[in-house]
């Protein structure tokens, strides 16, 4: 994604939003194209600083570090990342851990919203995403689910999502430039 903002800036029309000691900042639209040929337009930020003779873009990565590897334990909530259709299952759906099997493979108990038992059965590790751990009675940080989810995926797929956090990031923090 990057190498299409890239390729897309130069030759987009842009915006001019403001100036300040730091330089001038524009904004662009661009067509980008994502999985499947999936095609979505972008709004990016630019910014020029003063001594700049040409467009830079700004860029701003957060850096996650966590133990993503810890194993889920029996009353840990899990929430579906797959759909499972031949059961009705969809992904979003919560459940318990009620058994621990070999090979990352756990009994889950899942549930409706109000607390009603779907369906029990086994789900791969890959096939949800802990969102509560019983022993410390925490939901986990969506940064720390994000990861684990990530380090499944093949790394083309992988460096889309990190493509799209940066662009976030940028997003996030120009945002608080601005407001602020």
């Amino acid at each position: 994604m990057l190498d299409q903002l890239e390729k897309k800036s130069l030759p987009a029309e842009i915006t001019y939003h403001s100036e300040d000691q730091y330089g001038k900042r524009y904004t662009a639209e661009l067509l980008i194209e994502g999985i499947d040929a999936q095609q979505e337009m972008v709004k990016t930020g630019w910014l020029i600083p003063p001594d700049a003779s040409k467009r830079s873009s700004f860029s701003h990565t957060l850096c996650y570090k966590n133990e993503v590897n810890q194993m889920p334990e029996i009353g840990d909530v899990v929430e579906m990342i797959v759909d499972k259709p031949e059961r009705n299952l969809s992904v979003g759906i919560q459940g318990t851990i009620v058994h621990s099997h070999n090979n990352n493979v756990y009994e889950v108990e899942l549930t409706n919203k109000e607390g009603e038992t779907l369906d029990v059965f086994a789900l791969n590790s890959e096939e949800f995403v802990l969102v509560w751990r019983a022993e410390t009675q925490e939901w986990v940080p969506i940064a720390e689910q994000t990861v684990a989810i990530i380090k499944d995926l093949p790394d083309n797929i992988a460096k889309e999502v990190l493509d799209f956090a940066c662009f976030l990031s940028f997003k996030h923090l120009m945002h608080h430039q601005i407001a602020g």
